[in-house]
């Protein structure tokens, strides 16, 4: 009888070991995402999404990039100047045309509108993987088993992975190959082989091809590069890797602009100019300090963008946060209760992201801890953060001082995090845990309950 209950015990022990929590975890905020993007419309985030082409005529939104894929099978012929979304890269759109191939049988609109909402699960594929990815990544550091379930938990349910794998344009496609990216530089880091490198190239390929800033996840990886060729004695070896990868790699990450480049004389950082018209949400006339200082404090309670007073989102930091956890305000509180939870989930926001970004810049910046990981982490962020911070005073307009420009960058927090948190040990630290976990489970439950 002892011997069966100790059976038991060890049985139960054995599901709920920590590689099963994580598994568990993942495999909630899946269910979670999937009833979000089954829960939401397909135009619930507009982002330039446009309207359906009535096939007869173009329309220049991510939609209507879809749809001339599927109604003429092959790229745009014609310059993608003025054209709206038709300068991005096609990789996400041939996903698209490719579920509307498979989708969309007939010629009324609700069928097609049913086909688009399917590719919202295909996106939240993409957005699922991300966190399967993250995960890899935190698991590849060799990081505590506790730290690695509370981590787990978090970009499980991280808010913006809800909102970005429902939204019909190509971050999220782009985001989860620059997350595979840092994933199989990690690898190859830690065994620098033809193969892992070939990975890395795929990614990053992959990502450009889904949007062109994914180019930005470069330089973290040749920091990495750069070390291991300072470093290591067989240079022979390594060079003929990195040349192979540079064959590759280049000209296949730059084959959509140098298309648009020789064909229709469009620069490489071509992207659609709107503060010719979009002057209601243009924040050029509150200066360099006002939006690089510390925010109004109105925003630290906010659960939605201030459009009538631009002043409480004119700051980049302070529209950035608040664009990580609700994008441009897309929860719907119904009830007192749900509206009362809202500003303590946005505090904890800005408590996270602050923890997050402070202890990875001084995981960078320490002595201890492998080089190479801390270059990855502090080029490949910074990379990033300067490109951002470039692009929304080139445009300053609202809708640029967007999180999902950035979550590339933001995503190499949580390693960050996790490799500062090893360093240090100290019992103080869980509460930084603590906020973790209890910011988590209030994501869950805004996304599940207020989704519309």
């Amino acid at each position: 009888m002892n011997i069966h209950k100790t059976g038991s015990k060890s049985n139960i022990k054995a599901f709920f070991s920590p590689r099963m929590i994580c598994m568990l975890l993942l495999l909630l905020g899946a269910a979670a995402r999937f009833f979000y993007a089954y829960a939401v419309p397909y135009y619930n985030t507009n982002h330039d999404l446009g309207d359906l082409s009535d096939w007869q005529s173009i329309t220049y939104g991510h939609l209507g990039y879809i749809q001339y894929l599927y109604q003429y099978h092959h790229l745009p012929d014609f310059s993608p100047e003025f054209m709206g979304q038709y300068y991005h890269p096609p990789l996400f759109y041939i996903v698209g045309a490719i579920i509307l191939q498979l989708f969309y049988h007939g010629t009324d609109n609700l069928n097609l509108i049913n086909a688009f909402e399917m590719l919202q699960y295909v996106n939240m594929v993409f957005s699922v993987l991300i966190s399967v990815f993250l995960y890899r990544i935190l698991k590849q550091l060799k990081i505590s088993e506790k730290l690695l379930c509370c981590l787990t938990a978090l970009v499980s349910f991280f808010p913006t992975l809800f909102f970005l794998g429902a939204q019909l344009n190509n971050d999220c496609l782009m985001t989860l190959f620059c997350v595979m990216a840092l994933f199989y530089t990690l690898r190859w880091h830690s065994d620098p082989n033809t193969g892992n490198i070939m990975k890395i190239a795929a990614a990053i390929i992959f990502a450009t091809l889904s949007k062109t800033s994914g180019v930005l996840i470069a330089p973290g990886v040749g920091a990495v590069f750069l070390y291991h060729l300072i470093k290591t004695k067989d240079r022979k070896a390594l060079l003929k890797q990195y040349i192979l990868f540079a064959v590759i790699c280049i000209p296949l990450s730059l084959s959509w602009v140098l298309r648009n480049l020789i064909l229709y004389g469009l620069p490489f950082s071509y992207v659609v100019d709107a503060t010719g018209y979009a002057t209601w949400q243009n924040v050029e006339g509150y200066g360099f300090a006002y939006r690089m200082g510390f925010p109004t404090l109105r925003i630290f309670t906010a659960h939605t963008i201030d459009w009538w007073d631009l002043s409480n989102s004119a700051n980049i930091w302070g529209q950035t946060i608040l664009t990580l956890l609700y994008d441009e305000g897309i929860l719907v509180f119904r009830t007192s209760f749900w509206e009362m939870l809202a500003p303590v989930f946005t505090l904890l926001g800005f408590a996270l992201s602050l923890i997050l970004f402070c202890t990875s810049t001084s995981y960078c910046f320490s002595k201890a801890g492998d080089p190479a990981i801390r270059l990855l982490i502090g080029v490949g962020n910074g990379a990033l953060l300067i490109s951002y911070i470039i692009f929304c005073f080139r445009y300053p307009l609202i809708c640029t001082m967007n999180a999902r420009y950035l979550f590339s960058g933001y995503a190499l927090l949580f390693p960050g995090y996790a490799l500062w948190r090893m360093q240090h040990p100290g019992r103080k630290y869980i509460l930084f845990e603590l906020l973790f976990l209890f910011f988590s489970i209030l994501s869950l439950l805004l996304y599940l309950f207020c989704p519309v």
